[in-house]
């Protein structure tokens, strides 16, 4: 079995709209707690590529704070900021840290996991709503793309495919014939059905958000 079915639907999202983003990241990136490598996504060739991370075992190019980035103000074109802002003491400061060092028109690439398992990376703080984002992003940002990465029965299938992932059990292999399973489970979001329901749509595994930084008004 490839290694892949045992990533978590949120992943396989984040993944394919980090592809879809690669348009933004160019010149200089700063990717901000990107000290660990998960998923598929591969940074473009293209691009000066600075990882910031807080953990120096992941052997970061810049050990430093998101709070506090050791950056002089507008120096990159690109801040990837995904799977971060839980794990932050004060979300806002850091969002205020990005829009410093972006330069005008710079792009902020940011995802933030919702109905999501709590994971302490060492702390896992809080998560947020799409209304929460917008408000913290309105003053300094125009937003692009904010979107849900999945509904209802991705979460509903992310929740199973990781209880099986993290069984203790000699049995645990028989229960990875279910994936297949669960894949199809996670198209049932693709449905109208689904897309119309209020309640169905009420749940995500999390957002997915690409803002451009405003022109200051003079």
């Amino acid at each position: 079995m490839v290694m892949w079915s045992f990533w978590s639907y949120r992943r396989k999202l984040l993944d394919k709209d980090l592809e879809s983003t690669k348009k933004y990241m160019k010149s200089k990136v700063l990717d901000l707690g990107g000290g660990r490598k998960r998923g598929e996504f591969k940074e473009p060739n293209n691009a000066t590529w600075i990882v910031l991370d807080i953990k120096k075992d992941f052997h970061p190019a810049v050990l430093g704070d998101a709070h506090h980035l050791p950056f002089k103000g507008n120096a990159f074109e690109c801040v990837k900021c995904t799977e971060l802002l839980e794990h932050v003491e004060n979300p806002e400061k850091v969002i205020k840290e990005v829009t410093r060092v972006l330069k005008n028109e710079g792009i902020l690439i940011l995802s933030i996991p919702f109905n999501f398992g709590i994971h302490g990376d060492p702390y896992d703080f809080q998560r947020f709503t799409d209304q929460k984002l917008r408000k913290m992003l309105e003053r300094d940002f125009e937003i692009l793309i904010l979107k849900k990465q999945g509904l209802f029965f991705t979460v509903l299938g992310n929740m199973l495919k990781q209880a099986i992932t993290n069984m203790r059990s000699k049995f645990k292999r028989v229960f990875y014939l279910a994936f297949p399973l669960l894949s199809l489970l996670v198209k049932l979001d693709e449905t109208k059905i689904v897309k119309n329901s209020k309640y169905l749509t009420s749940f995500t595994t999390g957002f997915f958000v690409v803002a451009r930084k405003v022109v200051p008004n003079d």
